[in-house]
């Protein structure tokens, strides 16, 4: 292993465990369900954690090398029709059903877009690129969406769901693999945190 991918390695875990502990403050001794976490307010867990990644992109000089680029050209942008056509259903399946109060939605904006930008800068950004690095494209990808995936079980610590936070990180480790396609076609990271965001 090189020294990209150990530093990258600890950087991810250092910003996994502000995003966990910085939940566990603002939960406090119970457990509370995602949604009216995001929904309550801005959580500054979340902004300390983005903070703290962009801060080592600076540091260690990986804009560009970690996808904070424009994209390659707009014929790229092609592999983006089926996440965005699912996304679009989800939208009318939420009209259909109410969307939530005005202030709810605000904070799940701001909260769904700081993970989108964070986990996307973290993950496939700073680790994944890291990994590229340090071995062959392959056990990258697999590497990377399956630790992608199974940080999310971490969920069941702050909801108290474990089945749920088990389901969120099977989903979590497919969506891991569409993410990293989206940076390879692309060239950006920007694609993928814009999709991962409104996923969420």
């Amino acid at each position: 292993m090189n020294n990209r991918f150990i530093i990258a390695f600890v950087v991810l875990v250092v910003y996994l465990a502000i995003i966990m502990v910085g939940a566990k403050l603002e939960v406090g001794d119970g457990t509370m369900p995602q949604g009216e976490m995001i929904s309550r307010r801005i959580s500054t867990s979340l902004v300390i954690g983005v903070v703290f990644l962009f801060a080592v992109v600076g540091i260690f000089g990986w804009r560009r090398d970690s996808g904070l680029k424009p994209v390659r050209s707009a014929k790229s942008l092609w592999i983006l029709w089926f996440p965005a056509l699912l996304i679009l259903a989800f939208f009318v399946v939420s009209l259909l059903l109410g969307l939530p109060p005005l202030q709810a939605f605000i904070f799940v904006g701001i909260n769904t877009l700081i993970v989108g930008i964070s986990e996307e800068l973290a993950f496939r950004g700073i680790f994944f690129s890291a990994a590229r690095s340090a071995m062959r494209p392959w056990p990258a990808i697999a590497i990377t969406s399956a630790i992608f995936g199974a940080v999310h079980v971490l969920n069941g610590i702050t909801t108290g769901n474990w089945p749920g936070a088990t389901t969120q990180a099977i989903a979590a480790a497919m969506s891991g693999v569409l993410f990293i396609a989206i940076l390879i076609r692309t060239g950006s990271l920007v694609p993928a945190m814009i999709v991962h965001w409104l996923w969420d």
